[in-house]
């Protein structure tokens, strides 16, 4: 019983630690050369993450 508990939390720890990994990847640039915009190239951005975790 004690080995199934400690086998099922090591499963869930490294779950959560894959799972985080790839949240990370690494963002691409993206091309806006040909679209059409509005303002200063260098204005600066405010990003603002939502999420729910319920």
């Amino acid at each position: 019983m004690i080995i199934g508990v400690a086998v099922a939390a090591v499963l869930i720890v490294v779950g959560l630690v894959l799972l985080g990994n790839w949240s990370q990847g690494k963002a691409e640039p993206v091309d806006v050369s040909s679209l059409a915009t509005i303002g200063d190239a260098d204005a600066p951005v405010t990003i603002i993450e939502y999420s729910d975790f319920g």
